[in-house]
């Protein structure tokens, strides 16, 4: 596309809680820190604003004719792969802007990692009232995933428990060899 000027769009779900939107904004303002020579905005689908419409009207204001929309959630579940999508097409078709669209942030290690820097850092805030023993984590694992933690790979669907201090407290519909996913894919603990 000649004379092509580019901006990234971030995609949100939106939220009622307003400590969530408000989050999610300062990531996307981050982000623009990152890009300092593309235009950067953001918006999101329901329950908050600016919605998505709003930032592609600020980048089309910007002189933007090409834009980089990246959906800021962690799994390709329906918002990511049918309703963002659906704002985009239709904002595209009504405004002839240019718009590609990326992929989910999916599950990396380094997420795993500063998933868990958070987990320690509110141990190390906490009242140390209630004892290790009687707190927990609880995940959740789709089929298809795989997990890289320390020297093990697991391919697990189920849900997992464990107590922070290292015990694994339940297990359901992990396949054989799965069992100990819980513990091996949160090292932090």
């Amino acid at each position: 596309m000649s004379g092509e000027k580019l901006g990234v769009m971030v995609c949100g779900h939106g939220s009622r809680d307003a400590g969530a939107v408000a989050e999610f904004a300062q990531v996307a303002e981050g982000l623009k820190s990152h890009f300092p020579d593309l235009p950067v905005d953001y918006g999101y689908l329901e329950f908050a604003t600016p919605i998505i419409r709003d930032g592609l009207d600020a980048l089309s204001a910007k002189g933007v004719n090409r834009v980089l929309a990246v959906p800021g959630m962690l799994f390709a579940a329906g918002h990511a792969k049918n309703d963002i999508p659906s704002v985009l097409n239709r904002y595209q078709a009504e405004n002839g802007l240019h718009i590609d669209y990326g992929r989910e942030l999916g599950i990396d290690l380094r997420m795993l990692r500063a998933a868990g820097e958070r987990v320690q850092q509110a141990l190390d805030t906490a009242d140390d009232t209630v004892p290790l023993s009687e707190t927990g984590v609880v995940g959740s694992l789709r089929p298809g995933r795989k997990l890289q933690c320390g020297q093990g790979h697991a391919h697990a669907v189920g849900v997992f428990g464990l107590r922070l201090g290292g015990d694994c407290l339940f297990r359901r519909d992990l396949p054989a060899g799965g069992a100990r996913v819980g513990a091996h894919c949160a090292p932090w603990l």
